[in-house]
Order: structure tokens, then C-alpha cells, then sequence
């Protein structure tokens, strides 16, 4: 085939996605990472079945993903197939989302890593984290308002639905957080 590519495509826009207005850097509306791990996982879903299992790895966004206040910007994920790492059963694909405005221009590219179908679940190993000992090791509290205003210092604008920060604590290479859907008081 001439495409080994499955892709994905969408358009970001402030009207058809308002909370993004509310994710700003230096003013500009950016779209969070969280909207990039959405499109994954329901591209996942689409692509490998409803209720696939899938490992993501290698995560990196190089660029931010501007979106302009009253245009849209077409997003597209690329997931190629690959070999499995582990040679283990199931699909493992490279993403690279990007976007433009055009198809004439230049596209951004907005994240690239590895997305793993994982074949028996129950298989699985996954690391069990001592949440006590966590608590322990992250002994500093977080002054939640400072943290805010800290970001507001640096340019980055999050409105009331992006504060689900409730409470924190810091150690060193770690924080436990307590989060808060931003309606709750």
C-alpha cells in the first residue's frame, strides 16, 4: 500500500472546544496535553476496539499546540505500525501528531511516542506504589494559591477550569497531589 499510515484528523477551535480559551500561554490559547492523550485514546478505540488495553511510551511534546481565537487549526495523528518491543502479541504503532492550517504549510509537529496494544491484560505487570511511604518521602506542603500565582508570573493563564490542584506535597523527584473537579468548591 502506498500509505502504511493510519491517521486520525480533527480541527481544534475555540468554538467548538471553549474550555480551551480558558489555557492560555503568553496569551495564547494552547491547547493542554491532556487534549492530545484524549485524541489518542479514542483514536485507540477506534482503531483497536472499544475497550482495547494500551500502553503509551515515549511521550514527547516538542511544540505547543496554538490555537487561534477565531479560526481552527486541523490536527492530524499519524499512528504507523511497528514491531512490538517485547515481541509480545497485540499492535504497536509510532504516533506523531501534528497540525496546520493549510495542507500548503508546514506541519507542527505537536507530540511523538509509541502506543502499545496490550494483548492479555491480566498479564500485564504493573508497579504497585507505596502511597504511605510516597506521603512520607514528600514531606513539603504545596501552597496551592502561590502555585498558581507562580504560573501567573510566568505567563500562563489557567481560569477556574483548569485549578483542580486541591492540595500537595513535594520530596525530592515526586509530588502527591490531592485533585478536585474544578465545579467542586
Amino acid at each position: 500500500p502506498l500509505l502504511r499510515e493510519t491517521i486520525f484528523e480533527t480541527n481544534f477551535s475555540v468554538a467548538e472546544m471553549p474550555f480551551l480559551a480558558d489555557h492560555r500561554v503568553y496569551g495564547e490559547v494552547v491547547a493542554p496535553g491532556a487534549c492530545h492523550l484524549a485524541l489518542i485514546l479514542n483514536a485507540a478505540d477506534l482503531l483497536l476496539g472499544d475497550g482495547a488495553v494500551c500502553r503509551l511510551a515515549d511521550i514527547v511534546l516538542p511544540e505547543a499546540l496554538v490555537v487561534p481565537e477565531d479560526a481552527s487549526r486541523t490536527v492530524q495523528l499519524l499512528l504507523t505500525p511497528v514491531e512490538m518491543a517485547d515481541s509480545g502479541e497485540g499492535r504497536a504503532y509510532e504516533m506523531r501528531m501534528v497540525s496546520f492550517d493549510s495542507p500548503a504549510e508546514k506541519p507542527l509537529t505537536h507530540l511523538i511516542g509509541r502506543l502499545d496494544q496490550v494483548a492479555d491484560p491480566l498479564q500485564t505487570t504493573v508497579e504497585v506504589v507505596d502511597l504511605e511511604a510516597l506521603r512520607r518521602r514528600c514531606a513539603e506542603r504545596v501552597d496551592v494559591p502561590a502555585f498558581y500565582a507562580r504560573a501567573a508570573a510566568r505567563h500562563i493563564g489557567l481560569a477556574p477550569n483548569f485549578r483542580s490542584l486541591a492540595a500537595g506535597r513535594r520530596g525530592p523527584r515526586a509530588t502527591v497531589d490531592r485533585l478536585r473537579h474544578p465545579a467542586e468548591p
